[in-house]
């Protein structure tokens, strides 16, 4: 409940030190990331775009008057009103939905391909972070150890028990990891920079991550058959196989617009002329007039002689041809991505465990016997930095494998579409 209040509420927030895991992370992302919440708004528009494309051809009402006093022709007049409807032929109405209806499916499937990726952001991220989190702490442990060094070897220099130089090489190594401290800090800071972007979360805010490189996920499932599930369910290729069955309804729609439509129309006519007064007595005369209702019902049709829409009809054919093309690429791309995510998970975890059980523990029982011996005064302390040293490139290294090791996994399930990690650090 605190994350979520953390979350909410980031002006109260701003105090607290959020500690959260990679999937809380990930879940804060596809709830909040504002890149993903500008692509879901495609949903509405594809909606909307498929509810007017079922909609039919409005009516038009056409009203006209004229009058003859305008240009001095007194007593003619007449007006009329009509009213024509466009038919569609062809099945268009049928092939203007399912053009919408295939486009409503491929933005579904957008936002599922950009939530994937989204989501292999994340963990890259936050695997950074857990890396430069271990550099720093390793320095950190470094730099007490060579503080405390540095105060022993002070006190053997003055007392003359110990040459002035390796005061000086002392004061070289405390400034060698002050400097490491520094970069492993801002990388760190790097790291959380980043996540608060994707996330949403307001810069500034403390970050504190439960995680440890050191931990691996609670267990881990490698997908049986991986290349068939991805090559089934990546939202990637799922998009561009509905894009292919777009440009089909495409084409449909097209060849139904060559077809012409049939405007009816219909219109009743009112004429009035005056024509001359018929002199009946000296004081008494009758109008002659001539007057006219029409009613007038007609049908109007396009000849498709020269413009039979074969060009439109030739660039819907070409775009189909793109996305199969397409689509093939990316079968063979997924194909290779998931047997290198593979490869490269079966490396990454040999070189772990080779590293534990050969470099690691060595690397530290050699340290405290060079420093065993510099005590009895058998060394100079240069061999004892030197050996520090290694201890600490080999510390480097063995967080770059589990850097690897974690990146490897988060690799996978890119590449497959699936959950490989479960319980994840």
């Amino acid at each position: 409940m605190r994350v979520f209040f953390f979350l909410l509420c980031p002006a109260i927030a701003a105090t607290l030190s959020a500690q959260v895991s990679m999937d809380q992370l990930v879940q804060q992302a596809l709830a909040n990331n504002r890149d993903l919440q500008a692509l879901r708004q495609r949903l509405p528009e594809a909606r909307g775009a498929r509810l007017q494309a079922s909609l039919r051809p409005n009516p038009t009402l056409d009203m006209s008057l004229s009058n003859g006093a305008v240009v001095r022709n007194n007593g003619y007049w007449d007006g009329g009103v009509g009213m024509s409807q466009v038919i569609e032929l062809g099945r268009k109405r049928e092939r203007r939905v399912e053009v919408a209806e295939a486009d409503i499916k491929s933005a579904e499937l957008e936002v599922r391909e950009r939530e994937r990726l989204l989501r292999a952001a994340v963990q890259n991220a936050y695997v950074d972070a857990l890396a430069a989190a271990r550099n720093l702490q390793t320095a950190q442990e470094l730099l007490k150890l060579a503080e405390q060094a540095a105060a022993v070897v002070a006190a053997r220099v003055e007392q003359g028990e110990a040459p002035a130089l390796d005061r000086s090489l002392l004061s070289v190594e405390l400034g060698r990891v002050r400097a490491d401290l520094i970069l492993f800090g801002n990388q760190r800071a790097r790291a959380l920079t980043a996540l608060r972007t994707l996330t949403g979360i307001p810069a500034g805010t403390p970050l504190d991550l439960t995680a440890s490189l050191d931990a691996p996920p609670a267990s881990i499932v490698l997908p049986g058959e991986s290349l068939q599930g991805a090559l089934a369910n990546r939202p990637d290729l799922q998009l561009l196989r509905q894009m292919e069955t777009g440009s089909e309804a495409n084409i449909r729609l097209e060849r139904s617009l060559a077809i012409p439509n049939v405007t009816a129309s219909g219109r009743f006519t009112y004429t009035y002329d005056f024509i001359q007064r018929l002199q009946l007595t000296p004081s008494f005369s009758l109008p002659v007039t001539d007057r006219c209702p029409i009613v007038t019902v007609g049908v109007s049709v396009d000849l498709p002689w020269r413009n039979k829409n074969q060009g439109n009809i030739e660039a819907a054919v070409a775009r189909r041809q793109n996305m199969r093309l397409r689509r093939e690429y990316q079968e063979s791309v997924v194909t290779q991505e998931v047997q290198a995510a593979l490869e490269r998970w079966e490396a990454s975890q040999s070189a772990v465990q080779l590293f534990e059980k050969q470099v690691l523990d060595q690397a530290r029982d050699n340290l405290r016997v060079v420093r065993a011996v510099y005590d009895q005064g058998e060394l100079r302390l240069l061999d004892v930095i030197n050996e520090q040293r290694k201890l600490n490139d080999a510390q480097r290294t063995y967080t770059d494998l589990l850097k690897e090791r974690l990146l490897a996994l988060v690799d996978l399930e890119r590449a497959t579409g699936t959950e490989v990690m479960k319980g994840k650090p």
